[in-house]
């Protein structure tokens, strides 16, 4: 049985880097009319079999917004040949040019409590705009959650260990076009 459960997660990690391979094509060129924003969400927990990431973001002046998603047990950030990989994903959003900004973020975590168990929800406001230019890939960083006793949200620039996972997974070479705004939490 474990065996069979360690198959199926490496099989939807294996189709999950896929897809940005894919819908790349070696170029960080998006479709015509179209922009890519790159961005990880990553994180720490006591528990991480448990435990998944959600950051939400919104479009302004009637754009799309979405929602990326991470689970600490199957997803897995690469980094340059010979680091270990983290927890987490680098998403690749395509979006329509305009401006966007991460509203708000989630921690899905177990903690226990003596003989009792459960689901503990941690929500991260955020207010972190970014913007989305026609014909160009921006990267804007890693939003990481920190799920222990003293949750907390950090956005850090780890562009060069991103690049492992765009150059060797997603089989992007030339990333010489690729412009980098890292994200701010701007306070309320």
């Amino acid at each position: 049985m474990r065996r069979l459960v360690i198959l199926f997660s490496a099989l939807l990690l294996l189709a999950g880097c896929a897809t940005p391979a894919k819908e790349l094509k070696g170029s960080l060129t998006p479709p015509a009319g179209m922009g890519y924003a790159i961005v990880a969400l990553a994180g720490w927990a006591f528990d991480p079999d448990s435990a998944t990431l959600e950051a939400d973001y919104a479009g302004e002046n009637g754009q799309p917004g979405g929602r990326i998603y991470a689970s600490l047990l199957t997803d897995s950030l690469f980094g340059p040949e010979g680091s270990s990989p983290r927890n987490g994903k680098l998403a690749l959003l395509t979006l329509p040019p305009g401006q966007y900004r991460f509203v708000q973020a989630f921690g899905y975590y177990k903690q226990d409590m003596g003989f009792l168990s459960g689901q503990k929800i941690t929500r991260f406001p955020m207010n972190a705009p970014f913007v989305v230019q026609a014909g160009e890939a921006v990267y804007l960083g890693e939003i990481w959650l920190d799920l222990s006793y003293r949750p907390e949200l950090q956005i850090r620039d780890t562009l060069q260990y991103n690049l492992g996972q765009i150059q060797r997974v997603w089989h992007v070479n030339d990333t010489s076009a690729l412009r980098v705004e890292i994200l701010h939490n701007q306070q309320p």
